[in-house]
C-alpha cells in the first residue's frame, strides 16, 4: 500500500490530493480505492509540480505505471499510462523539477533503461530512450534536483548514484550510497532512499560536496514490514513511501 506523511513544521498544501485529509506525522494510507488498494502493490508515487498529475507503479496484480489527470475539479481514473505506446512494462516515473520532462524505466533487449518523453501542447510527447553512458547498465528510478543532476539506482549493485548535466548529456554516474530508491530534495541538501527493508534520509555536509552519514527514519515510517520507495509531493511538504503488510 502506499501510505504518506508530512514533516511536522509544514502544515499546508496547495494540491488537491482527492479531497483526502491530509495526515499528520503519523503516516495514512494514500488515496485508498483509487491508488491504494488492497492486495496489490503500489509504488513510486509522483505528482506534477503543477498538481494535476500523478503517476505510480502497480504489480502484483498490475500492469506496471498508471496515470491519473485532474479534469477540472475531478480526478480520472487510474489508466494505463503506455507511454512508449508498445504495450511493454512501464515503471517509476518522475517529473523534472520544471514538470515539462517525465523520465521512466522501460526495458530495452532486455535492459532495464531510462526514457523520456516531453511535454508538447497537445500532451506526451514521443517517448525516447536517454542517450547517456548511464543507460549502458541496467538502471532504474531516477530523480532530479533543481540543477537537473539526476539520483539513479544501478541496479547490479543496488546502490544509488548520481549523474550531473554537461552540455545537455548525462554523465557517468558516482555512486553516493549503498541503496535504492533515491528521491532527492530540489536543492540537494537531503536525499531519501530504502535499504534493507527501511527507510533512510542522509544530509549534506557542510562542506557542500560529500553526504552525512544516514539517518533512519522513526517508528513511525520503519516498522517490522518493509518499507520502500519515498518520494516527495512537489513542495515537499509530503513524503509518500510503500510498505509490504497486505495479504502475500
Amino acid at each position: 500500500l502506499l501510505t504518506h506523511t508530512f514533516y511536522p513544521y509544514e502544515c499546508e498544501s496547495t494540491i488537491d490530493y482527492f479531497g483526502q485529509t491530509l495526515p499528520t506525522d503519523i503516516p495514512e494510507i494514500f488515496a485508498p480505492g483509487i491508488v491504494s488498494l488492497n492486495d496489490r502493490y503500489e509504488y513510486g508515487l509522483s505528482v506534477a509540480p503543477n498538481g494535476e498529475e500523478i503517476f505510480f507503479t502497480c504489480v502484483s496484480p498490475g500492469n506496471g505505471l498508471m496515470r491519473i489527470v485532474k479534469e477540472g475539479d475531478k480526478w480520472s481514473s487510474p489508466q494505463l499510462a503506455n507511454l512508449r505506446n508498445i504495450n511493454i512494462l512501464e515503471y517509476e516515473a518522475f517529473y523534472t523539477q520544471t514538470g515539462d520532462s517525465l523520465f521512466f524505466t522501460s526495458e530495452d533487449e532486455s535492459k532495464q533503461q531510462f526514457y523520456y518523453v516531453t511535454k508538447t501542447e497537445l500532451g506526451w510527447g514521443e517517448a525516447s530512450k536517454l542517450i547517456s553512458v548511464v543507460n549502458d547498465e541496467d538502471v532504474m528510478w531516477c530523480t532530479f534536483s533543481e540543477k537537473g543532476n539526476m539520483y539513479y539506482t544501478k541496479i547490479s549493485d543496488f546502490s544509488t548514484y548520481c549523474s550531473k548535466k554537461v552540455n545537455e548529456i548525462y554523465q557517468a554516474g558516482e555512486k553516493i550510497t549503498t541503496g535504492t530508491h533515491p528521491y532527492v530534495s530540489s536543492d540537494e541538501s537531503f536525499f531519501l532512499y530504502n535499504a534493507s527493508g527501511d527507510i533512510y534520509i542522509r544530509f549534506k555536509s557542510t562542506d557542500g560536496i560529500h553526504w552525512d552519514p544516514a539517518i533512519k527514519l522513526n517508528s513511525s515510517i520503519n516498522t517490522t514490514y518493509s518499507e520502500t520507495c519515498p518520494s516527495l509531493s512537489p513542495d515537499e511538504k509530503y513524503m509518500f513511501f510503500s510498505r509490504y503488510n497486505d495479504v502475500g
